[in-house]
């Protein structure tokens, strides 16, 4: 596909099927998460034990942390549906997100942040 120089890459990710450099960075960090949950902290969205947990956030005092790699991965791994996290197949849980970064096609952090998950069953 020729595109001139000053043409937007919006929408070019997504009909290629390709990841953009915020998705990747995104995605690493979710996998990073899945592979290594048992080194973070969950805590229960209910008083009665479900499937369905978020992770906490470290305890810190400075504004620092939450600029962190740890703390991002955890704030993205926290904004991702349900059904995506009650995944226990990794190489589901990869092509669920993939599927999802594609979607949204995010160009910032803060797109990704923003963007209302809704019913994602289909990724």
């Amino acid at each position: 596909m020729q595109m001139t120089s000053r043409e937007s890459c919006r929408g070019i990710f997504r009909q290629n099927n390709l990841l953009t450099a915020i998705a990747i960075h995104i995605q690493e960090c979710l996998i990073f998460v899945f592979k290594n949950k048992h080194y973070f902290q969950t805590k229960s969205v209910t008083t009665y034990n479900t499937r369905t947990t978020k992770l906490k956030y470290p305890k810190h005092r400075l504004t620092l942390t939450e600029k962190g790699p740890e703390y991002s991965c955890i704030k993205y791994y926290n904004k991702v549906t349900d059904h995506i996290r009650e995944t226990t197949a990794l190489k589901i849980f990869k092509k669920q997100i993939f599927k999802l970064l594609v979607q949204i096609e995010p160009y910032t952090v803060d797109e990704f942040l923003m963007y209302e998950m809704g019913d994602t069953s289909n990724c």
